[in-house]
């Protein structure tokens, strides 16, 4: 007998009396999927279909749709787990430049943070061909339905 178990069909267990069992083959059924996404955000509801076959897929997600269906049901759970636990603020649009949709960490001296009915609004400044301004926006991202105006500072 040698000493390399792959010389020989024998098994490669020193402990086994016959050929090695084979595995019974298992059979894993096919699942096709489809996600829904209401948003670009992390925080945007999101619905998953699985079924056997895509019309299958499709079939279920037309029933998704109308009054009382799944989507307005999901779209009414997020709005109502956002208000409880207390965030309610639309999340910032993930195109924009890091600069234009971010809080600052601090307020300069003197100036008092201020909120909309959408949450803590966000404090920028820069400089114009009028001069320099500053001023408090709406946390909700450019061009949002409702948004509220910007509130400048002197």
């Amino acid at each position: 007998m040698t000493d390399n178990p792959f010389e020989t069909d024998k098994p490669a267990d020193p402990w086994s009396d016959g050929p090695a069992e084979q595995p019974a083959e298992e059979t894993t059924p096919v699942e096709v999927s489809a996600t829904v996404k209401a948003g670009s955000g992390y925080d945007a509801p999101w619905l998953v279909a699985r079924g056997p076959s895509a019309k299958a897929i499709v079939a279920e997600m037309r029933t998704w749709f109308g009054e009382g269906g799944l989507i307005h049901a999901t779209a009414e759970t997020a709005k109502a787990f956002k208000k409880v636990t207390g965030n309610d603020r639309p999340a910032a649009s993930g195109g924009a430049a890091p600069s234009q949709r971010s809080p600052q960490s601090s307020l300069p001296p003197g100036v008092e943070p201020k909120s909309c009915q959408h949450g803590e609004m966000v404090f920028r400044s820069g400089t114009n061909a009028k001069g320099t301004w500053k001023g408090f926006f709406c946390p909700t991202p450019k061009g949002t339905e409702g948004q509220c105006k910007p509130t400048f500072i002197k």
